[in-house]
């Protein structure tokens, strides 16, 4: 099955939740729903931290920045959450091994590949989900 969701501002990211999505079963087992506070704070620190890492490499990433300004930006990643955290699972789900790590290899390959910048919004790509359940797209490092 193909997904497409449009291209959603960080409000509406903000609300994509399991319900709203066509997950298989295999991906909504073991899915920690809704996220706790500490799952939320440790994505939040990962997604910055690859900010900072990669704003030299993306440059769309320092464009956003220098649009929006930082707290705004804080803000959008921060809209992103729910969506990062389904897309971990997901791709969790499709790999036979679970040896990928999250803050160094799926949170980056996220923001730059997953994440895009339209009119002054952090958006997601149209087949976000599509590609996270693919761990064959995902660069691992």
């Amino acid at each position: 099955m193909t997904l497409t969701i449009p291209t959603l501002s960080p409000k509406a990211v903000s609300l994509i939740a399991p319900d709203n999505l066509p997950l298989t079963e295999q991906e909504r087992e073991g899915l920690i729903w809704p996220m706790t506070d500490e799952l939320r704070s440790e994505a939040a620190m990962c997604l910055w931290e690859a900010f900072l890492e990669n704003v030299s490499v993306g440059s769309w990433l320092a464009a956003h920045r220098h649009l929006v300004g930082t707290v705004e930006l804080r803000i959008q990643l921060a809209g992103l959450l729910n969506a990062m955290h389904i897309g971990w699972h997901v791709c969790q789900s499709a790999e036979e091994e679970t040896l990928s790590p999250f803050d160094w290899s799926f949170v980056p390959w996220f923001l730059l590949n997953i994440v895009e910048s339209e009119n002054g919004l952090l958006t997601l790509c149209e087949n976000w989900l599509d590609l996270c359940r693919d761990p064959n797209q995902i660069i691992w490092n």
